[in-house]
């Protein structure tokens, strides 16, 4: 399983095509699921759940009153990796490789409609928080993500960071394209923020403020989230190293 996601890489002539690598995402996400995600063994440590601001709830772009909608998050444990994580399926969560981090930057920078919070983690990565849209806000999720260059090893992983103990049918790899809406259904990309440091020899740099970007309308309830995160990881450090990708 971990070398399949070290592995992990679209064709140098997909760089510039969304639709083809989506295609090679969804298949990947498939044969993940068929044959590599059964080597996940997590536990969720502890489950939380914040009372979030009321929303206004529309019928037809009219206001009919505000209903409070409440998220999630959890504390989880992969027993092969010894990683622990901190998930949130609201929470929108980029690992981004440094070497992207520009691109993502010039195209949200000026944006009225999105807000993000990006924070340097390790040498090689940049994670970007989300501020003011959750997951299920999003129109065509997973392009976003793969569009913004979301790690794709990180991406295929938190598919199945939750719901890894589901029923797994049995059925060869030919029938993939037949069940894959399926799959895909049943394998959702969730935010996560490793929490223990991996077994890098050097003392890694966690999280290191670098930006806020674009001009959207703050969700404070997603920045408290973010919040929560930066103070579980700093709670962290006396875990066991993990060895994740």
């Amino acid at each position: 399983m971990i070398q399949f996601l070290k592995n992990f890489q679209y064709d140098d002539s997909d760089d510039f095509d969304i639709y083809n690598k989506i295609n090679s995402l969804k298949y990947s996400i498939c044969y993940f699921y068929l044959h590599l995600s059964k080597y996940i063994n997590t536990t969720i440590i502890k489950d939380f759940t914040i009372k979030t601001t009321k929303v206004p709830c529309r019928t037809n772009g009219f206001a009919i009153g505000k209903v409070p909608q409440n998220i999630t998050y959890q504390i989880v444990k992969d027993s092969f990796t010894e990683t622990w994580f901190f998930t949130c399926d609201k929470l929108v969560v980029l690992h981004i490789h440094k070497n992207d981090i520009d691109d993502f930057y010039n195209t949200w920078k000026t944006s009225c409609f999105y807000k993000f919070v990006i924070y340097k983690d390790l040498e090689e990565y940049y994670v970007v928080f989300c501020i003011s849209h959750t997951s299920d806000q999003i129109r065509n999720y997973l392009n976003f993500l793969v569009s913004n260059n979301h790690d794709p090893r990180y991406l295929i992983f938190s598919c199945f960071l939750l719901n890894n103990n589901k029923t797994k049918i049995s059925i060869d790899l030919e029938f993939v394209n037949y069940i894959r809406n399926m799959i895909l259904n049943e394998s959702t990309p969730v935010g996560f923020v490793v929490l223990n440091n991996n077994c890098n020899p050097t003392k890694p740099k966690r999280m290191q403020f670098y930006t806020t970007l674009g001009y959207g309308e703050t969700n404070f309830d997603l920045d408290h989230l973010v919040k929560i995160s930066l103070k579980l990881i700093k709670e962290s450090v006396n875990l066991p190293v993990n060895y994740f990708i």
